[in-house]
């Protein structure tokens, strides 16, 4: 718990989490004691409480966030042996969660190893493993179709068992084992805080990790449905087109992000013969893109109204032939009105054409790919 307070946002969240636990469990034991009229509990109740207010006071010296800020009202404050205090711990939380990170830690580990800093060495490399088995178990669960549930209980499980490896080669408690330990050791000395409070590391300790493994699991599961989709595709319309449909997919999850509702669609379109391409999106996405604009800059977009953004200023769109009307007037073709009447840019596939600018016969070598927001873009 202490190292995660280090990373914002998580930071936030398992501070606010551990708070509420205690509070709760300390009203828990403050019932338990008027009921029971047991000294004990009322006493365990006060400590609880007490810890809830230390868990943000943790939180303020740990978090990359806030921890630079108090040490800087310390510093300000003439206080420099807080600000040093304070800034150190940061530091040192913040080595946890590397040091308990796949790769990264183990290669710390075998820097300290170097050094000769063999202690510091054996715990980069057992919290570095203890993640990856537990990382391991949860997108294996996945890589063989589990789910969010079974990737966690997986997870969870591996936690466990590496913890239970550990303690039984170092003939010493570790992780979970150790906070099981100590609820024993607790429960002897009829110390109810103490045992509740391990107890609560316990419960945290399986819950990320059930929450780790799930995570893998369902991203395992996921790659691999996007990795089996792309090998359909492959196989339907050859390597290079389907990594052109990808590209589409991905532009348009960008454009996505500029954009309200869906149904959106953004076509790829790519001369054959020389390798320029370029992109369209539908006009409804183009008129939101727009919209958007004008409300983030005013006229300094170029629009002098939210309906002017949306028709486009006077001139932005004129009423002549496009690159597909070109083409079919050259070759002579014969092809239906409502396709080439329609308004230059009018939808992904005129846009596209437009922008790259190929007509006439160059046109037969012009590839379209369209990508709806809601299928390949997902890929």
């Amino acid at each position: 718990m202490g190292a995660a307070q280090s990373i914002p946002v998580v930071g936030e969240i398992v501070t606010a989490v551990d708070s509420s636990v205690k509070i709760v469990v300390a009203g828990g034991c403050a019932l338990a004691g008027e009921i029971l009229d047991d000294q004990d509990a009322k006493d365990a109740a006060k400590k609880f409480v007490k810890d809830a207010g230390n868990s943000w006071v943790e939180y303020s010296e740990r978090s990359l966030i806030v921890a630079p800020v108090r040490a800087a009202v310390h510093s300000a404050a003439g206080d420099e042996a807080e600000a040093k205090r304070v800034l150190k711990k940061m530091g040192k939380s913040t080595e946890q969660v590397i040091d308990s990170t796949p790769v990264v830690g183990h290669v710390k580990g075998v820097v300290h190893y170097a050094m000769g800093d063999k202690e510091h060495g054996h715990d980069c490399m057992k919290g570095a493993s203890r993640t990856l088995v537990v990382v391991g178990a949860g997108a294996l669960t996945g890589g063989v179709g589990g789910g969010f549930v079974l990737g966690g209980l997986a997870g969870a499980s591996g936690g466990v068992a590496y913890d239970g490896t550990i303690s039984a080669i170092e003939s010493k408690p570790y992780g979970i084992v150790e906070s099981i330990d100590q609820a024993i050791e607790s429960d002897k000395k009829r110390d109810g805080h103490g045992f509740l409070n391990s107890a609560i590391n316990v419960a945290y300790s399986v819950t990320g990790d059930f929450l780790t493994g799930a995570t893998a699991a369902k991203g395992t599961k996921e790659l691999n449905k996007a990795s089996k989709q792309r090998k359909v595709l492959k196989n339907e319309i050859g390597k290079d087109a389907a990594k052109d449909v990808v590209d589409t997919g991905k532009k348009l999850k960008k454009v996505m992000k500029k954009v309200n509702g869906d149904d959106h669609v953004c076509t790829k379109a790519k001369n054959l013969e020389t390798g320029n391409e370029t992109y369209g999106t539908n006009k409804r996405c183009r008129q939101e893109m727009r919209m958007n604009e004008y409300a983030s800059k005013g006229e300094a977009s170029g629009y002098t109204s939210k309906t002017n953004a949306r028709k486009g200023h006077v001139g932005e769109f004129p009423r002549k032939a496009g690159i597909l009307e070109k083409t079919a007037n050259e070759m002579n073709m014969d092809i239906e009105p409502k396709v080439s009447n329609r308004a230059l840019n009018a939808c992904a596939e005129h846009h596209a054409i437009e922008k790259l600018g190929t007509h006439g016969p160059k046109l037969i070598s012009v590839q379209l790919l369209s990508s709806l927001v809601m299928g390949i873009s997902q890929l």
